[in-house]
């Protein structure tokens, strides 16, 4: 269970640093107060004096970004990322193009960092681009680097065998019995 909710705050800080490193881009794609602004009041992520607030600047001709971004700013100080949902809901990535976007780009980031098929390429990857020490090339720590001179040490010393011996052969024969107690 502690695994799953240390799983859970990781998952939760990768959103909100992906937000805070987007909220200017994302101010930019919402062009307009409707729907953004009433899809997080009626989720309560906003208060009814924000929401009237904001309006209202936009009325005092302060351009929608800046509203938008003071919101996001307010939004940034909640403990429950959870109006990131509210922000990237169906309503709002149908009425704001750009906001589809910055939010395939969340997408992406969240499976490169999440998703086990992902993270077992990037491992398979890993392993293929480092020799193994027995190969004398992976000569990162000192052990390896010992292990790979004392190899190279065994391949220049003499055979102990004579040359004309014959390797002791051993046959599989496919016709094989069963075995029993009495051949035991």
């Amino acid at each position: 269970m502690f695994g799953v909710i240390q799983k859970k705050e990781h998952f939760n800080e990768v959103f909100l640093n992906y937000f805070k490193e987007n909220k200017v881009e994302i101010a930019h794609a919402i062009t307009k107060l409707f729907p953004f602004l009433e899809s997080l009041r009626d989720r309560s992520f906003i208060t009814d004096k924000i929401y009237a607030d904001s309006y209202e600047a936009c009325g005092n001709s302060i351009p929608v970004e800046k509203v938008v971004y003071n919101v996001l700013s307010h939004l940034e100080k909640l403990p429950d990322p959870s109006f990131l949902w509210a922000l990237f809901n169906r309503v709002n990535l149908k009425e704001y193009p750009a906001l589809r976007e910055i939010y395939k780009s969340l997408e992406t980031e969240l499976q490169d960092r999440y998703s086990p098929q992902r993270r077992k390429q990037e491992e398979q990857k890993l392993a293929t681009m480092q020799p193994s020490y027995e190969q004398g090339t992976n000569l990162h720590t000192h052990e390896n680097w010992a292990k790979s001179c004392f190899v190279k040490q065994e391949n220049l010393r003499e055979p102990e065998t004579p040359q004309n011996q014959v390797d002791e052969v051993i046959v599989i024969s496919s016709e094989s019995s069963e075995c029993s107690d009495e051949d035991k």
